[in-house]
């Protein structure tokens, strides 16, 4: 209960310092649009804007995901299980695809590389995106870890019942043939005290 209680509260922290961090994005992103519709004013200059970028398409989508584990954290069994490890899986592929941009352009123009705004080889990136990146693999041990032990208490489980129904059968096994007389039972002295050997002892 502790555990599941635990990846409920880091993923709705998780997805707190996403919200904070796409907050910011979207804030530069509306600054970003006034400046370039003052520079249209003053100069009748187009800028031409292509869209969002790797990092800001990024962090829209990590923030959509968390909201999904964070609906996959609430539910119960293996259904809870399956809907975080995915997601968390797809995040991390993004925080992968993310990071080789880098390497990517490194291996083409090392000089023009070195020039782009980077934050631990993020392009684009902040020091809240990585620590995101650092819970979220904390958050995928937490479920491995909570997978690993679900498993093995179901296997104790299947045990425990398996020996509890061997028990029962040769429990009833026992008692049939007690019956039917061919195992004597417990208790064979008669009322009186004294010993009389049952008819197939004789």
């Amino acid at each position: 209960m502790l555990n599941r209680l635990s990846v409920k509260a880091l993923t709705i922290a998780i997805l707190l310092a996403a919200s904070l961090n796409l907050a910011g994005q979207a804030y530069r992103m509306h600054r970003a649009s006034v400046e370039r519709h003052q520079l249209f004013e003053r100069t009748g200059f187009i800028w031409c804007y292509m869209g969002p970028s790797r990092d800001e398409r990024a962090r829209f989508f990590i923030e959509l995901l968390l909201f999904v584990a964070l609906i996959g954290s609430r539910l119960k069994g293996f259904r809870s299980f399956l809907l975080s490890f995915l997601t968390l899986t797809v995040v991390s592929a993004i925080y992968v695809l993310w990071w080789r941009d880098y390497f990517l352009l490194a291996e083409i123009s090392e000089s023009e590389v070195r020039q782009l705004p980077q934050f631990a080889y993020l392009i684009g990136g902040n020091f809240l995106d990585v620590c995101i990146a650092a819970w979220i693999a904390s958050l995928i041990l937490l479920h491995s870890r909570l997978a690993v032990l679900s498993m093995f208490r179901s296997i104790r489980q299947v045990v425990t019942r398996w020996r509890l129904s061997l028990r029962n059968a040769l429990d009833s096994i026992v008692l049939t043939q007690s019956r039917v007389g061919r195992i004597p039972p417990h208790d064979s002295r008669p009322r009186s005290g004294r010993y009389r050997p049952h008819a197939w002892m004789k």
